[in-house]
């Protein structure tokens, strides 16, 4: 979250996805945090391995991101897009709590955030408060 309203400061609003996505990786990367960019992430269908989507960014297996912007506020379709990704992240990281997260670069200037937490042990999904 630092990183995104860091990003933000530096760049000010208006720009693209993927300027504000470097941005936090080149944040993250300076305090040596392990993330990687534009990572398929696949759900178990019938033995299959079908494609889920492709994530902004993946943080120390712990921690999803995807970067929206534009707009007044976080729309349901990437709300259902993040909680996609944290089921598939939850089947691969067996062992790991996650948190997915979705951030919208807004029009008018500002960072917000919608979180969603899933427990690997329970598969179990929640919002956060």
């Amino acid at each position: 979250m630092r990183a995104a309203k860091k990003a933000l400061r530096q760049l000010g609003p208006g720009h693209s996805e993927k300027a504000y996505e470097h941005a936090i990786k080149f944040e993250l990367y300076s305090k040596g945090i392990p993330l990687i960019s534009q990572l398929r992430y696949n759900k178990t269908v019938a033995q299959n391995s079908v494609c889920e989507g492709i994530v902004d960014l993946e943080v120390a297996k712990c921690v999803i991101l995807e970067l929206k912007v534009g707009g007044t506020k976080i729309e349901q379709k990437a709300m259902r897009q993040a909680n996609r990704y944290l089921l598939s992240a939850c089947e691969r990281y067996k062992t790991n709590d996650i948190m997915c997260a979705v951030m919208l670069f807004d029009d008018s200037g500002k960072l917000q955030v919608w979180r969603k937490h899933g427990h690997v042990a329970r598969m179990a999904i929640e919002d956060d408060p």
